[in-house]
């Protein structure tokens, strides 16, 4: 299913007149009025700033998706505003908006829901492509830019739609104290360790770390109190300045392609007892996924 083909030119709103996202959403929930005379224009509106007040949804500087599943709606709706002077976001801020995607889908159709949220982030990701729909004049130019990009709403949800950069990387012959700051700043407790091509070839974790500083001979206590009487972690300070990144990454690390399933993700993380994995393009790291991430981006929508 292409993206556009959800669009009509009457959902199309070019002249967003608000300066708040609250009368934005007003003025582009107007064309489903209809549709939505049911389950109450201002009912949805609610659900859709409880979501902003929770979290933005603005995913780049700009730009909104405001979106909500809705109890009692058939089918979904998708609709597209544009504010030359740009609308304020719930809860303020210095960015204002300029485009804004309202997306609403039946309560249970979560999937559905992440697709068109994912086809959405993929068409706003060319910058090209968002300084189109900010100055295009016409409805029927706007539908012709989002049709010429190509962008489907998938029918199956994957690793790219929901990954996130891999933006703090390790590299083997890092120092480890230089790696453990990367590792407090990162937002999991572990960061992918490539080497200079950019391949995945393993994982610093902070078990890696705690594990220098413990008994090699741990794993056979049957009773850990007797750890009481060492000093806390006296071998990590003795080999922390001469260890580098490669002497405590583990090489074993759970990698998937950026198409494979969510679901498939989901079942390895589980069989596999895995708490994230690294999303890899011909071995080069592109991005990681975890636990908390299927969570929030799926289960909490």
């Amino acid at each position: 299913m292409k993206l556009y083909s959800l669009l009509t030119e009457d959902q199309v709103l070019l002249n967003v007149q608000s300066t708040s996202l609250e009368g934005a959403l007003d003025e582009m929930l107007a064309p489903f009025r209809e549709r939505l005379a049911a389950i109450g224009l201002d009912s949805v509106k609610q659900s859709l700033l409880e979501r902003e007040r929770k979290t933005s949804t603005s995913i780049i500087e700009g730009v909104a998706l405001p979106h909500a599943r809705v109890d009692g709606l058939q089918d979904l709706l998708l609709a597209l505003g544009a504010a030359a002077e740009g609308v304020e976001p719930v809860g303020g801020g210095p960015n204002r908006l300029h485009l804004i995607f309202l997306i609403l889908t039946p309560l249970t159709k979560n999937t559905l829901m992440l697709q068109t949220l994912a086809a959405v982030a993929r068409l706003l990701s060319s910058p090209k492509t968002r300084q189109a729909l900010r100055t295009v004049k016409t409805p029927g130019r706007a539908l012709k830019i989002i049709e010429e990009s190509g962008v489907d709403v998938k029918k199956t949800l994957c690793a790219n739609d929901i990954m996130n950069p891999a933006d703090e990387v390790a590299r083997p012959d890092m120092p480890l104290a230089a790696a453990m700051e990367l590792l407090v700043q990162a937002p999991e407790d572990g960061v992918p360790v490539v080497n200079d091509a950019g391949e995945l070839i393993g994982e610093l974790a902070a078990s890696d770390i705690i594990a220098i500083g413990l008994p090699k001979y741990m794993d056979l206590m049957e009773n850990p109190v007797v750890l009481g009487n060492l000093e806390p972690f006296e071998q990590f300070f003795k080999k922390e300045r001469h260890l580098k990144v490669a002497d405590v990454a583990r090489k074993e690390v759970m990698d998937v392609e950026p198409e494979t399933p969510v679901v498939q993700i989901a079942h390895r993380m589980i069989t596999e007892r895995r708490r994230r994995c690294y999303v890899v393009r011909d071995g080069k790291l592109v991005g990681a996924l975890s636990r908390k991430d299927i969570v929030i981006k799926v289960l909490m929508l």
